[in-house]
């Protein structure tokens, strides 16, 4: 395991964001269904990604690289090449490969790391089970908050095809399920129409989707967004896309320079791509910080203190954890709710970012579906844990730079979104040193 240490700094310059991982690994499975030669320009290139990246090539797929591009030629088709496949860390690469899966008449297996095969994957078997597929999971124990559940997880195995056509899917746990089914509906033989139950959350990233099959030439019957979608069976079409910044990873060094910043400027692109992490700036007006918008740039200052509050983020749960740690500057509690869904991400998010937070002085409250903030005394450094989770490391370190002082553990996990996030904090002024592996 790679450490850094991290002592108080001071942030200033311009720095620029990087893509979004979510169009990133739309855009290249999509291309893979496609039949004949798309371009992606402005991929993400990370750990996460590269699953997306063996995805298209285990469906068949050429994949290569270009000049800040991806360039991917499909087969239009889905025929799996081999019966076992590894997501890695990748959930929406794994929950779509799953959907996928389910129109093969092979039987084939799909798990991913150990993070990846605790994240529960039963209301997504569920829902194609009905529809004639047939899959089996693996049992994995996880604490909720309130108490000890068993839940259904990869390693999952499928085998179709499926039949029907009308397919229920329960919404409340995860986006990526209804994301899934979408990506699959087309090549589906009478294709789906998918109604979503149980009140859907993280709706932004269904929207991604809808754009994303939209852009490579599929049309919609139906299209009640987040509730029902009816899609008939279709071919997808080559494309040319460009994948847009990723406000969930730009939230960091947003964070970073309210924190610790002495102006400090983020380029990004302009564009009017669905993105539900774009409420990272409406956030940090509502708390009082320093922020300006325009001409694809985002001007961020330090503020001695933010207002507090309370946020729903039941549709950016990717915002728990860099709107939680602007707790430390907050003359009122901050409190985060609606984000059940939050604890079944890489870590649990709720717990690991109230008990990471104690650490450095901070007075924490975990409820089942979210938490509160609190200023406690003064904030020091600590010997903070990223728990495998790239969004807790990116989170810890920011704090570090504001308390001084500190130690995090888990650089490695960052390459699954932002590899080079140390590298841009050093590069404005973060005084951040890498520890051996130990």
């Amino acid at each position: 395991m790679t450490s850094v240490l991290v002592a108080k700094s001071t942030l200033s310059g311009e720095t620029s964001s990087h893509p979004s991982k979510s169009y990133t690994h739309r855009d290249i499975i999509i291309a893979a269904l496609a039949k004949g030669r798309s371009t992606i320009i402005n991929p993400l290139v990370s750990r996460d990604t590269e699953a997306s990246r063996l995805a298209a090539q285990c469906l068949g797929a050429m994949v290569e690289n270009g000049v800040n591009s991806v360039e991917v030629t499909g087969t239009g088709k889905v025929e799996f090449l081999d019966s076992l496949f590894c997501a890695g860390n990748s959930g929406t690469t794994l929950r779509i490969m799953t959907a996928l899966a389910a129109l093969d008449s092979r039987r084939i297996e799909l798990y991913g790391d150990k993070s990846l095969n605790k994240r529960p994957m039963d209301h997504l078997t569920s829902a194609l089970d009905a529809v004639g597929a047939h899959t089996k999971l693996t049992k994995t124990r996880r604490w909720t908050g309130k108490k000890y559940v068993t839940e259904s997880t990869a390693p999952v195995f499928v085998e179709g095809p499926v039949k029907g056509r009308e397919i229920v899917i329960n919404g409340s746990q995860s986006s990526q399920y209804v994301s899934a089914l979408l990506v699959a509906a087309p090549l589906a033989k009478s294709g789906m129409d998918i109604e979503i139950e149980g009140g859907a959350v993280s709706k932004p990233y269904m929207d991604i989707t809808v754009t994303t099959m939209k852009k490579f030439g599929i049309r919609f019957d139906i299209e009640i967004p987040h509730k029902r979608y009816a899609i008939q069976k279709q071919d997808y079409k080559p494309a040319t896309v460009t994948v847009p910044t990723d406000y969930s990873g730009m939230a960091f060094p947003m964070a970073a320079g309210i924190l610790s910043g002495r102006g400090v400027t983020i380029n990004a692109l302009e564009d009017d791509l669905p993105q539900g992490d774009k409420e990272i700036i409406g956030i940090l007006e509502r708390l009082g910080a320093k922020i300006k918008t325009g001409e694809g740039k985002i001007e961020v200052h330090h503020s001695k203190m933010l207002e507090g509050g309370e946020f729903d983020l039941s549709s950016t749960p990717d915002l728990v954890i860099p709107v939680g740690i602007l707790g430390v500057i907050s003359k009122k509690p901050l409190t985060i709710s609606n984000v059940a869904h939050a604890r079944r991400k890489e870590t649990d998010r709720i717990k690991a970012l109230a008990l990471e937070l104690r650490k450095v002085g901070m007075r924490t409250d975990q409820f089942y579906d979210g938490l509160t903030i609190e200023r406690y005394n003064g904030i020091h450094g600590a010997v903070l844990e990223s728990y495998d989770d790239h969004r807790m490391f990116m989170g810890m370190t920011v704090v570090g730079m504001y308390a001084g002082n500190t130690q995090v553990n888990g650089m490695e996990s960052v390459n699954v979104s932002f590899p080079g996030f140390v590298k841009e904090m050093q590069k404005l002024g973060a005084n951040i040193k890498v520890l051996a592996r130990g």
